[in-house]
């Protein structure tokens, strides 16, 4: 009898870091609201058309909310835990 040895590697698998994207999006958030309450002083001053000032807020509006879907997608894995991400059932990868 022929015996079959097989060969296994183990490989490391790196993860990125998140303090750049939990930074960025903060930023990004704080931006917002710094553009809605400017477009909001230049629509009271008149410095605009109020039509610049409601598309300025509603862009902002609208960023801001994408953004707080991207900082609720990010999780904190300890050391002996596992996550499994899934999309409509079906799975995607897991940690």
């Amino acid at each position: 009898m022929e015996e079959k040895i097989k060969k296994v590697e183990e490989k490391e698998i790196t993860k990125a870091n998140g303090m750049p994207v939990l930074l960025g999006d903060l930023a990004g958030l704080l931006a917002c609201v710094a553009v809605f309450i400017i477009s909001c002083i230049l629509d009271a001053k008149d410095i605009l058309p109020m039509e610049a000032c409601v598309c300025l807020g509603i862009v902002s509006a609208v960023a801001a909310l994408i953004l707080l879907i991207i900082l609720g997608g990010l999780h904190i894995i300890n050391p002996n835990e596992a996550i499994v991400m899934t999309l409509f059932g079906e799975i995607l990868w897991h940690y």
